[in-house]
């Protein structure tokens, strides 16, 4: 008869590591091991010799007394100052100190299939699992899912991550504090772009200054250089590739759509926002290298006019490859007081109303198979809730006949909102909000995106000498 292997629980703070443990388990492996043992309990006893001297699972030991001293729960385990173990009772003493090698070195052994864990990995990250608890984290993945040169398998294999291939991670997580979204945003701010030019004299009223009160974390929408770069790389079919920009604003879009040669044409309510945005390309196009500039195929065009008659300022009968824009959160910020502001109307109905009108107009310039593109965040109403502008912005898109096929949190850097968070929190309960939302349309048929937009992304390198490499 086949003896049953028994498992024993000791107190925690009982056993002792192995004096001559070879293996060191550093901060971070402990808070993923601490994460594992939260979420799914305790899956295999440790191993401990008849001295109870730990000689398997010192680092599993290590996570469950931090465990234990955080007052956290393990699900299948109550009593979090007891472990399960197994005694090895049926080892030599020099089997047991060779085992503590065995244990860790037979696992290096293995090998992971790649392809097969990558897959695994994306599946569980889309339903949800915490990639932490299972000793993995974004990074991990990214250059999991980037390709090995000269592997066979893989059609077009390039031998980069997903960042050297796309400019960064194409997830729905676009993560602007990682090092490669700071270093490309750092190129465009030394060649010039800045988006609080022209912006200085927005009208002093309570909603535009006073936002913080309403709970938004990023204030107004200043756009960042480095999400426009991706849109027009990622979103646009040919290098040529024209865009509508509705909103316009500040010149960030235009700037950096001219640098990389795309055609933009951006529709501008202010006088003055046209003159700083024409005043900062000036600035950049000078900076451009020779290379870069023979590749601008026309300066950004800030048509000075009305969106809501958007039909009339454009070129007849124009069409575009791309619409592309920021517009205004309602009253999160006034740009001004005309009456044609959508910003200033008294009601949100009332500016919803002109949003629609104006997304109409612009989607009819908007060729078949084509994409629009809008980077918004939710406000609040005077009340504190929130108005679901994000959701009127999908139902605005959807019964114009756009399907609503991508979204992406942008999320911000944290900066100020630490010493806001807390004050705000305790008065309110609202949370910070540390992102944006970017919301992807598709005009036609999805099937026909490979066969329309390129299989390959230029994305050229994050250089502070030349952002639009």
């Amino acid at each position: 008869m086949t003896q049953e292997i028994a498992v024993v629980f000791r107190p925690l703070d009982g056993l002792k590591p192995y004096e001559r443990n070879p293996k060191t388990h550093g901060q971070e492996q402990l808070e993923r091991l601490v994460s594992s043992l939260t979420t799914f309990g305790w899956t295999r006893p440790l191993l401990i010799g008849a001295d109870d001297v730990l000689v398997a699972g010192h680092g599993t030991w290590q996570a469950a007394r931090l465990v234990h001293e955080r007052g956290l729960q393990i699900p299948n385990h109550p009593d979090a100052g007891t472990v399960p173990c197994r005694v090895l009772d049926h080892l030599t003493p020099e089997q047991i100190r060779a085992y503590v090698i065995a244990d860790n070195r037979l696992s290096e052994l293995g090998r992971w299939n790649d392809e097969l864990l990558a897959a695994e990995l994306v599946d569980l990250h889309g339903l949800g699992v915490d990639l932490d608890t299972i000793g993995f984290d974004a990074a991990d993945l990214e250059a999991l899912c980037g390709d090995a040169p000269g592997d066979s398998r893989k059609d077009g294999a390039t031998g980069k991550t997903l960042a050297e291939r796309f400019g960064v991670p194409p997830f729905t997580v676009l993560d602007a504090r990682q090092g490669y979204w700071r270093q490309r945003k750092a190129a465009w701010v030394a060649m010039g772009v800045h988006a609080e030019e022209g912006r200085e004299h927005l009208p002093d009223t309570n909603v535009a200054t006073d936002w913080m009160r309403r709970g938004s974390a990023t204030g107004g929408s200043a756009f960042d250089p480095v999400l426009a770069e991706l849109v027009f790389r990622w979103f646009t079919p040919t290098p040529t590739a024209s865009v509508l920009d509705p909103f316009a604003g500040e010149a960030t879009k235009g700037v950096v759509c001219a640098a990389l040669g795309f055609d933009y044409s951006g529709v501008e309510l202010r006088s003055e926002q046209v003159a700083a945005n024409q005043a900062q390309w000036a600035k950049v196009r000078d900076r451009l290298p020779p290379e870069r500039l023979a590749q601008v195929q026309r300066d950004p065009l800030w048509i000075e006019g009305d969106s809501a008659k958007i039909g009339e300022v454009l070129p007849g009968g124009r069409q575009y490859d791309l619409v592309f824009t920021s517009p205004p959160y309602y009253d999160l910020e006034i740009y001004s007081k005309q009456d044609k502001d959508g910003s200033a109307f008294e009601t949100y109905d009332l500016f919803i109303e002109w949003y629609r009108h104006i997304f109409r107009q612009a989607c009819d310039r908007l060729k078949p198979n084509r994409f629009a593109v809008v980077k918004i965040g939710d406000v609040r109403d005077e009340r504190g809730n929130y108005r679901n502008f994000l959701g009127d912005n999908i139902a605005c898109f959807r019964d114009l006949g756009l399907g609503f096929y991508n979204e992406a949190a942008l999320v911000t850097p944290v900066g100020s909102l630490a010493l806001r968070a807390g004050k705000q929190f305790l008065s309110s309960r609202k949370l910070g909000r540390g992102h944006q939302n970017v919301l992807i349309f598709f005009k036609g048929d999805p099937r026909k995106i490979k066969k329309e937009f390129p299989q390959e992304i230029e994305v050229g390198d994050a250089d502070a000498d030349d952002p639009a490499a």
